[in-house]
């Protein structure tokens, strides 16, 4: 899976790629209906920052996650969203940053998230813990599917929430 999207924020362009290592990093979304709540783990995504060694600042950051490797545990689940997602018209979730604040361990991520095929602006929180060579980035985020032309699935005529909760761990080794 080709992960040409990385944006430069404009700092310094000598700063090297670092691909966050998935055996130790997760995206989940969290979903709810009246009935039950469930989750969903991708099983195949890419997230690659660009961090500067001199200062030891993220300058950017893409990731992009295949809408067909979510696995709640549920394949007609499952099936369902892939149908509701148009998946084979929009294969791809992707993020990338425009800009990135680091206030201590504390990042305000601002880029572009594109789900369903509609792009909008929005900020990450999220938190960053290095410890010897590793770096930790964790985070949620909370999106509306309305907002992105998806319609909230049904189970038996009522339908979930229209709010996903996204969290996030990506673990870069240095």
């Amino acid at each position: 899976m080709a992960l040409i999207l990385l944006a430069f924020t404009g700092k310094n362009i000598e700063s090297r790629k670092i691909y966050a290592d998935n055996s130790a990093s997760s995206i989940v979304y969290f979903m709810s209906h009246p009935m039950h709540d469930w989750d969903a783990s991708a099983k195949t995504f890419k997230t690659v920052i660009t961090y500067d060694d001199a200062t030891k600042q993220i300058n950017s950051v893409a990731s992009v996650a295949k809408v067909q490797s979510f696995d709640s545990g549920n394949s007609n689940r499952d099936s369902h969203a892939i149908e509701v997602l148009d998946a084979l018209r929009n294969p791809n979730i992707t993020f990338v940053s425009n800009d990135i604040k680091e206030d201590g361990e504390n990042l305000k991520i601002d880029g572009k998230l594109t789900f369903h095929g509609v792009t909008k602006p929005v900020t990450l929180n999220a938190i960053r813990k290095d410890a010897k060579s590793i770096m930790t980035i964790t985070g949620k985020m909370e999106i509306n599917m309305t907002d992105f032309g998806v319609e909230p699935p049904g189970l038996m005529g009522i339908s979930a929430k229209e709010t996903i909760r996204i969290d996030y761990t990506m673990t870069f080794r240095m």
